[in-house]
């Protein structure tokens, strides 16, 4: 297995895990302290003795700045309506596939589900695949299509971890048919959020090709699109 440090090498693209500011991880140096920064004491004390002060005062105040690997968080939305039965197996056969590459990187996962009236976290961020695959084998189809929650569900997951995560992606597998409205304003201010703080957004077909729901989500989200046929 790769370590969490270096690139995977393989059949699929290589990513590096470049090291990135993060709150948490390997101390490279220190920063002048924000109103909500933590207090680097040993740092402090230095910056103190280098003006001639023997105890530091306020302005001497430094936060320790550090860096930690690129983590990535891939989000899944799945969409278990009536109208998505007959690509359940196929659903779950992509979304397996796809967290295959984020095991191998260490990268954490969560899954939204969609169906009947509300949408829900099934899975919160994890890098046990075996946990997300035994939870995705409990799902069954049915009921409508509540996008409109998913995607406010979407976002409020999103501002939970974009602290704790610098990489957000984000796939969702779904026709678009979405029994709620998304022109709302609490889903179009979700949308926007998802868009903006999202590196990436993937908007999957099981159909074949995008009909006048897909497009119209696409736009919303400012995403890429991708049917089963990966055209």
């Amino acid at each position: 297995m790769p370590e969490r440090g270096h690139p995977v090498r393989g059949r699929h693209p290589s990513r590096f895990r470049l090291p990135v500011r993060a709150r948490l991880g390997r101390r490279i140096g220190a920063r002048p302290r924000g109103p909500q920064g933590r207090i680097h004491i040993p740092c402090s004390i230095f910056q103190a003795w280098k003006h001639g002060r023997l105890r530091p005062s306020e302005q001497d105040l430094v936060s320790p700045l550090t860096v930690s690997p690129l983590s990535r968080l891939v989000v899944f939305l799945l969409d278990v309506s009536d109208s998505m039965s007959a690509a359940l197996e196929w659903m779950r056969t992509w979304v397996a596939t796809a967290m295959e590459l984020a095991y191998l990187r260490r990268d954490p996962v969560a899954v939204i589900i969609v169906q009947g009236q509300e949408a829900e976290v099934l899975v919160h961020p994890t890098t046990s695949l075996g946990f997300v695959m035994h939870r995705l084998t409990g799902v069954r189809v049915g009921g409508g299509t509540p996008l409109d929650r998913g995607l406010i569900v979407l976002r409020r997951l999103i501002v939970q971890h974009r602290e704790e995560y610098p990489v957000i992606d984000v796939c969702l597998l779904t026709d678009a048919k979405s029994t709620g409205s998304l022109d709302r304003p609490e889903v179009v201010s979700s949308a926007t959020g998802i868009a903006r703080q999202a590196r990436e957004v993937l908007l999957i077909n099981p159909g074949a090709g995008p009909d006048e729901y897909v497009q119209s989500l696409v736009e919303l989200l400012g995403a890429s699109f991708l049917d089963s046929r990966g055209e």
